[in-house]
């Protein structure tokens, strides 16, 4: 676990351990609250109540700002009263605010005031489907700007249940925040009461959402029976990923029996945790039914054309729940990989096989190799599907992260494109391959560090398209093949130390100060 992680994981106890040393202060501070009580209650009481209630507006929506802590010393100053309603109020038009935010403009916005890492766990914990009650039961303990952004962004919750939720499910905090110092420091046992019972309400809610998992059932992931195909492999494989994360258990269901399906949809309908892919002939993605086989197909790419299979429809989804919430991730991801899934399950076919005898392995072929040479008994291809879905799990790790640093590395090639005063040759500082300035039509050759510790350089002619190993310009003819010495020699340029033979393709250098000489 990392730093950002233990923050992150930490940072609501850290906020709970300030409150309660907030509420305990209260004993001891009384010469400042009693100054400012008189500064602020007796001289400027609405206006002040006022200006605090915008300031916890603010606070709220601009999170991780938060002013909880504050809370108790107001109490002291305004009276407890006061300070709940104020407390309350000003919760319930953040939250509601929040709500607007997040479903009119999503993610984008949300990501400029709000890190996302942070929702991440309460994204994992909330239900598929999120009810009245189990907001209610988050919303007795959780920080209402997290749990706020989380629900708006991740659910799909009315609005009129959100708020009903909220209105109640705040009250037991701005109790305790308001009306704490009073039951800690009074003489009054209903209150001292009151405080007991709420404190004790938040501490048990707290419990049942971190071991509520412990609890609940298994998750069940339905798909056909008898041969499988990739797409099916890699759809369950995603689904799976979903579930570690959410610290789930689950089982895999193949069958092709209409009634047990039937009943499934109906399950999934219902809220229940059930995911119903690549069969059943339904596509339904707000109930997590995932098929393609129906007349007319689940759509296709609007760039590509390629149509989307079960594995696409669920990437679709749940993709950026694997992506760390990058769009961009996901787009790679689904350029580079789910489509050459989706597109031959759907019978388009990707390349053309020039020689039959020398015929290409492609991902088919391999996950077919979990098949053969098993055997055709139930039994046999249910266990190869589950190694499949195994093998599965790992490569599409593996294709995350490579799209992850696609992504970095495409926003570098940008920004280096972008500073570079010669459009025609790009230096950077930093290893990168040409591929990443193929979009630049100025961009004629690339000079980076090599990845090898020797302190090498490269001079790399850019491609006119993203594959092909020829660039846009060549080098002199005369220096290819050459090495050391005779590259030198024909190039006039020291530290020259070699030149691919494909002419338009790579030059090496011993130095940044040699490359440069020789793209020149």
């Amino acid at each position: 676990m990392n730093l950002k992680q233990i923050t992150h994981a930490t940072f609501p106890y850290v906020i709970l351990a300030a409150i309660s040393l907030a509420l305990i202060g209260t004993m001891w501070w009384s010469e400042p609250v009693e100054w400012l009580q008189q500064m602020l209650a007796v001289e400027r009481y609405e206006l002040s109540l006022v200006a605090y209630s915008l300031v916890m507006v603010a606070a709220t929506i601009f999170a991780p700002l938060t002013i909880a802590v504050t809370i108790p010393f107001m109490a002291k100053i305004f009276g407890p009263f006061a300070i709940f309603v104020v407390t309350w109020l000003s919760w319930m038009i953040a939250s509601s605010i929040i709500f607007y935010i997040t479903r009119r403009w999503g993610k984008p916005l949300v990501a400029r005031v709000f890190d996302l890492h942070r929702l991440e766990s309460i994204e994992n914990r909330l239900p598929k489907h999120l009810d009245f009650w189990v907001l209610l039961l988050l919303r007795t303990f959780l920080p209402v700007d997290v749990l706020s952004y989380a629900v708006g962004l991740f659910s799909t919750i009315s609005f009129r249940k959100y708020a009903s939720a909220t209105a109640l499910g705040i009250v037991p905090f701005a109790f305790i925040l308001s009306y704490g110092p009073d039951a800690i420091t009074g003489d009054e046992p209903w209150l001292l009461f009151g405080f007991l019972l709420v404190s004790t309400t938040i501490v048990a809610a707290i419990l049942i959402y971190n071991f509520a998992y412990l609890l609940r059932g298994k998750a069940r992931i339905y798909t056909h029976d008898g041969k499988f195909h990739t797409d099916d492999v890699f759809a369950v494989a995603t689904i799976e990923m979903i579930l570690e994360q959410q610290q789930r258990r689950w089982e895999v269901i193949r069958t092709r029996d209409s009634d047990t399906l039937e009943a499934a949809m109906e399950s999934a309908k219902n809220g229940k945790d059930v995911y119903v892919v690549d069969v059943a002939n339904t596509y339904d993605a707000e109930h997590d039914i995932f098929d393609h086989h129906q007349l007319g197909g689940a759509g296709a790419r609007e760039t590509s054309g390629i149509e989307y299979a079960s594995f696409g429809l669920v990437w679709q989804k749940y993709g950026v729940r694997l992506c760390d919430n990058s769009g961009e991730v996901v787009k790679k991801v689904d350029e580079m990989f789910v489509q050459a899934v989706d597109g031959p399950d759907n019978g388009q076919e990707l390349y053309e096989i020039t020689n039959i005898d020398a015929y290409p392995v492609g991902l088919y072929e391999i996950i077919e190799k979990f098949m053969m040479p098993l055997s055709r008994e139930h039994k046999d291809l249910d266990d190869g599907f589950a190694e499949a879905v195994v093998f599965a799990k790992q490569l599409l790790r593996r294709v995350i992260d490579r799209a992850r640093y696609e992504v970095e590395r495409a926003e570098y090639a940008g920004q280096q494109y972008a500073e570079s005063e010669n459009k025609q040759i790009i230096v950077c500082t930093q290893p990168i391959g040409r591929n990443y300035f193929t979009r630049f039509e100025e961009a004629l050759l690339v000079v980076s560090p090599t990845d090898k510790p020797d302190g090498e350089w490269m001079v790399m002619t850019v491609p006119p398209v993203k594959f092909p190993m020829s660039g846009r310009i060549a080098f002199p003819a005369n220096w290819w093949g050459l090495r050391d010495d005779k590259l030198e020699q024909a190039s006039g340029v020291e530290g020259a130390k070699f030149c691919h033979r494909a002419g338009d393709f790579i030059c090496v250098a011993r130095s940044q100060h040699a490359a440069e000489e020789l793209a020149r």
